[in-house]
């Protein structure tokens, strides 16, 4: 019994720590998914900085040097926050806080790393299970969402190698 206890124990901090969607470990030390209404980091971030700034629990305020705009829906905000880089000369994050430096080779990258200071998660999954009950997990980029419709559908993606002395 005591053993089965212990493993269900493990299974449940591999789901909780490991899983898409779980708490990540940042630079600073902090952890937790971007959920709305707090500023912890936010998964796939390249840098420390607070993932999202809220105002309240539905504002979004852009931190973009020198903005500080303040958003009630998410869509505006978006939609604000890439026009700052589509505007960048430089492709360059000018997030407040960011460490990288570098630019980005193109503007794609930029928006991409972008998306880890928002917390936006575009990709919605729609999935509604026989009770009725909609998944709707969200992830940030499309092939993610992609990988998690496998489950419902009972898929697997199994890779095998082509060359020939490989078992």
């Amino acid at each position: 019994m005591l053993k089965k206890f212990n493993a269900i124990v493990i299974l449940f901090f591999i789901l909780k720590n490991y899983s898409e969607g779980a708490p990540k470990k940042r630079k600073g030390g902090t952890s937790g998914q971007q959920t709305q209404g707090n500023a912890n980091y936010f998964e796939g971030g390249s840098s420390s900085s607070p993932a999202l700034t809220l105002v309240s629990p539905t504002n979004f305020s852009c931190q973009w040097y020198g903005c500080g705009e303040n958003f009630v829906k998410q869509e505006d905000f978006v939609n604000h926050v890439n026009g700052h880089a589509e505007m960048s000369q430089d492709n360059k994050c000018h997030w407040r806080d960011c460490e990288r430096e570098e630019p980005f080779q193109r503007l794609a990258h930029l928006k991409r790393h972008i998306v880890g200071h928002t917390g936006v998660k575009l990709y919605v999954c729609e999935y509604l299970n026989e009770n009725g009950v909609r998944c709707d997990k969200r992830y940030t980029q499309s092939h993610k969402l992609t990988i998690h419709k496998q489950t419902h559908a009972g898929e697997r993606i199994i890779y095998k190698c082509d060359y020939h002395a490989c078992a």
